[in-house]
């Protein structure tokens, strides 16, 4: 079981916003390890979002780019990777975008998986392992 916080972000204009956060383990080509605080979000279809720091650090393969369609609706082109990310105490080989700022957990990566999220600020989350 993975478990994390709602963590409350308060913007600049005083809107407050809720966002699960989890920590994930991950693994590059070069054998580095690290731990990263990711944010949960369930409106991204791919696995895992780095920035290029993390990316670098960790020594990632670049596997070539594609075209993805944001939130928004406009269409960006991203950089993809491979790492190896500790998932349910199991390594799992993952493709990241590189993408500036906190990296986010998409439902690429939570399929076959149950999410609880407790929606207020300091209430839990939990990813259970969780087949139909």
């Amino acid at each position: 079981m993975i478990n994390g916080r709602v963590t409350a972000l308060r913007d600049e204009s005083g809107h407050t916003h809720l966002l699960p956060r989890i920590v994930v383990g991950i693994a590059g080509g070069n054998r580095v390890f690290r731990d990263a605080e990711a944010t949960v979000d369930t409106g991204f279809t791919g696995w895992l979002t780095l920035p290029a720091s993390i990316i670098a650090e960790l020594g990632l393969t670049h596997y070539g780019q594609r075209r993805a369609t944001l939130a928004s609706g406009q269409v960006s082109m991203f950089h993809l990777y491979g790492a190896l990310v500790d998932w349910h105490g199991q390594p799992r080989p993952v493709v990241v975008h590189q993408s500036e700022g906190a990296p986010l957990v998409g439902m690429a990566m939570l399929e076959g998986s149950r999410l609880t999220v407790e929606a207020w600020a300091g209430g839990s989350v939990t990813i259970a392992e969780s087949r139909p």
